[in-house]
């Protein structure tokens, strides 16, 4: 069952093998925990945070859990039609996700 937290290991370890984080200027440096809040582009803490009080999770969250239960129907999948459809749509989903964590990227 390909999680959340597969997915995120996966990224890791795709980013680790292109280098990108030797690169980022704060690798080797301990990581900031109370960070977070600060992390989170201003203009989206207040409708975050009320969000999270609410119990909900932010759309990139719930598209990469879409992404998750996509993989799992796919490696379930035995028709050759339905592995196709479901590959276009883990695609189509792979590339809205990577489009709206590139747009939280602090700009530098």
């Amino acid at each position: 069952m390909a999680g959340v937290d597969d997915i995120i290991k996966q990224w890791v370890a795709d980013v680790e093998r292109s280098g990108e984080m030797r690169r980022n200027p704060g690798f080797g440096k301990p990581f900031d925990f109370d960070d977070g809040f600060m992390a989170t582009p201003t203009e989206l803490r207040m409708a975050y945070k009320v969000l999270k009080n609410a119990g909900y999770v932010p759309a990139e969250v719930e598209m990469l859990r879409k992404l998750a239960a996509l993989r799992e129907r796919f490696a379930a999948a035995n028709d050759d039609v339905e592995r196709d459809r479901l590959r276009l749509e883990m695609v189509d989903l792979e590339t809205k996700v990577g489009v709206m964590l590139e747009k939280l990227r602090p700009k530098r």
